[in-house]
């Protein structure tokens, strides 16, 4: 996932002794997602916008 620091209102984390931990992003938008196309080995990727293929956890907004 690749992200422009311009979108990024807050990084949060959450941690604690022996658990998993979670790392909380939050976005001035909803993100895109792309999918790579007609992959080549030492060639430019190329990149086709798509769908969220996170099962709407990436898509989760928080308005103020």
């Amino acid at each position: 996932m690749e992200v422009q620091w311009s979108e990024i209102l807050a990084i949060r984390s959450f941690m604690h002794h022996g658990h998993h931990g979670r790392l909380e992003i939050e976005l001035n938008q909803p993100p895109l997602f792309c999918r790579e196309i007609n992959p080549q080995p030492r060639k430019h990727t190329q990149w086709k916008q798509t769908m969220d293929f996170t099962g709407g956890q990436a898509s989760i907004c928080r308005y103020l």
